[in-house]
């Protein structure tokens, strides 16, 4: 089929505003491509920046939960401690107690009054 010099120019006419809205449709993906692969880099410095904001929160509880218990070994020590100086505050009192009447025992048994 032959055809006129007008319908030769509309089909390349029609032709060449195909291949631009090709070209066009190409360069839109290629920059939602561009773009999406910038959003997941960001997603991936989130997640990132919340793992590591994770790890510090565990070791900050682990070194508290250390602290804790220090404290609490501390606390019991003293309670010992201050039990076994009770004790011995006890026993020194009941032996000053019995020196005493022995000392106020004597003289009655020797016959002296005090």
């Amino acid at each position: 089929m032959v055809k006129t010099r007008s319908q030769a120019k509309m089909t390349d006419n029609g032709n060449g505003q195909l291949l631009a809205l090709l070209a066009e449709i190409k360069k839109g993906q290629d920059e939602m491509k561009k773009e999406m692969r910038s959003g997941q880099e960001r997603m991936d410095e989130m997640k990132e920046g919340q793992d590591k904001l994770l790890q510090e929160m565990k070791v900050g509880q682990e070194k508290l939960l250390q602290e804790m218990e220090a404290f609490k070994e501390e606390m019991k020590a003293g309670q010992e401690k201050f039990l076994q100086e009770m004790e011995a505050f006890t026993e020194e009192m009941k032996t000053g107690y019995e020196d005493m009447k022995i000392i106020h025992v004597i003289p009655l048994l020797l016959g002296n009054h005090v």
